[in-house]
């Protein structure tokens, strides 16, 4: 991409989240705006115990009640033999959507407001990475619809905390291309640092410390991949540098590397320390905790992944309704509904597979190669993906279900159905001419 039509991305893309985050917005609110008038929970599909019903906002009503007598919730004596809340982490007791939402309105529209709000990050971030790439506005929104409301997300509604969390990885991707556009043409990288700031704050104060990780994960890969993916280095000088020789290239090159890791880590320890209220809590409970002892690698293998689960991708009831009674995989060694559908809607996958007609072109490889390998991270054991995160990534063998890397996935997926949406768009205005 030329510098010209790069900055042309970048400014356009600004401005038109103007009418683009209040046209996503609205489109939620057509969705799910029954729920917000009535006494009625938006909720998905489930069976056996509630997270969302049992866990989350049980925790969330009680965290709001001690705020409002001008308490902090350090110890819940209502749960349990007593609990502390705070430092439990899923209260999200610093988070500021849940907080507002839950000491302004009755537990139930405050749930539903939430669920929104999760949706609407995952929502704009995924239209603003997908502009990133230079696409058309209506394949960036086509993408973001397919995300917000695709399997990944509808099927987790009672995972509030989760999907919470992982709602910024677009974001976050996001404002890194931004970063990294920043740099390489020598603009203000001061807005950019200042967002993924702000993102890696919100995201922390979720309360779900596995999904946080992954993300961050899965966006360094994206990231360092991205410099073999799009052919050029996202940290490189200038390209209309006074620096003609080699070495002096390379110089300039190499000092925007170091730059770029020096204010990405500054960023990464002001954005923990702003959140050491919470995290310096939850470690030291963390260390009473049986959740303290790693998952051995045969554990990982209960609810798997597999290949059968890939069909999915095609209907997402293949097995049953958990909302209908229906499913027929109760048996949690089968895999679970929710943890393992990928469903994004038969339209984004079909144009995410007409991208195989370009996959000689580098970033269209690159995509499916990033797409193949988060996908065989998700089989766990099955694979042989997972043991590079669960071995070499220091506290990784804490968390389980390595079918979540089903979100980052399903959001590589995306990505390639709005270049699927932009192929199209390109065929049909030749056709015009």
């Amino acid at each position: 991409m030329a510098k010209s039509e790069a900055d042309d991305v970048y400014s356009h893309s600004r401005r038109e989240l103007l009418w683009a985050a209040p046209a996503g917005l609205l489109l939620l609110i057509l969705v799910f705006g029954p729920y917000l008038f009535t006494n009625s929970l938006i909720y998905s599909g489930d069976f056996g115990s509630s997270y969302l019903l049992e866990l989350n906002i049980p925790r969330r009503v009680l965290a709001a009640q001690a705020l409002r007598s001008g308490e902090l919730p350090l110890w819940e004596p209502k749960l349990s033999n007593g609990l502390p809340l705070l430092a439990e982490g899923q209260a999200a007791v610093f988070n500021p959507f849940s907080v507002s939402a839950y000491l302004l309105l009755p537990p139930t529209l405050a749930t539903n407001i939430c669920t929104i709000i999760t949706l609407f990050i995952a929502w704009i971030g995924m239209y603003g990475l997908i502009r990133t790439f230079g696409l058309h506005p209506l394949a960036a929104f086509m993408g973001a619809v397919a995300y917000s409301l695709g399997g990944v997300f509808l099927f987790h509604l009672h995972h509030l905390n989760l999907s919470h969390s992982i709602a910024y990885l677009p974001l976050l991707l996001a404002l890194l291309r931004g970063y990294a556009h920043s740099l390489r043409y020598k603009r203000s990288a001061k807005p950019w640092l200042i967002g993924l700031g702000a993102v890696l704050v919100l995201q922390i104060l979720t309360g779900h410390p596995h999904m946080t990780y992954l993300s961050w994960m899965a966006a360094a890969i994206f990231v360092i991949s991205s410099l073999w993916g799009e052919n050029r280095c996202a940290f490189e000088a200038n390209l209309d540098s006074e620096a003609s020789d080699p070495p002096e290239q390379r110089r300039n090159s190499l000092q925007i590397i170091v730059t770029a890791c020096g204010q990405l880590l500054a960023v990464g320890i002001v954005s923990l320390l702003l959140c050491s209220v919470q995290l310096l809590p939850t470690f030291e409970l963390s260390q009473l905790s049986s959740r303290s002892q790693p998952y051995t690698w045969e554990a990982l293998k209960d609810s798997p992944f597999t290949l059968k689960d890939l069909r999915y991708l095609v209907q997402p009831y293949c097995f049953g309704n958990p909302a209908e009674g229906t499913y027929q995989r109760t048996n949690l060694n089968q895999g679970v509904f929710w943890e393992n559908n990928a469903y994004i809607g038969f339209i984004p996958l079909a144009l995410a597979l007409l991208t195989l007609i370009d996959c000689r072109q580098r970033h269209i490889s690159w995509l499916w190669s990033l797409a193949i390998f988060f996908l065989g991270a998700a089989f766990g054991p099955q694979g042989y993906i997972y043991w590079i995160f669960w071995k070499l990534c220091p506290g990784f063998n804490l968390f389980r279900c390595p079918s979540r890397f089903l979100f980052v996935f399903s959001l590589i997926l995306t990505l390639l159905s709005a270049f699927g949406c932009q192929r199209l768009l390109q065929m049909y205005q030749l056709n015009q001419h």
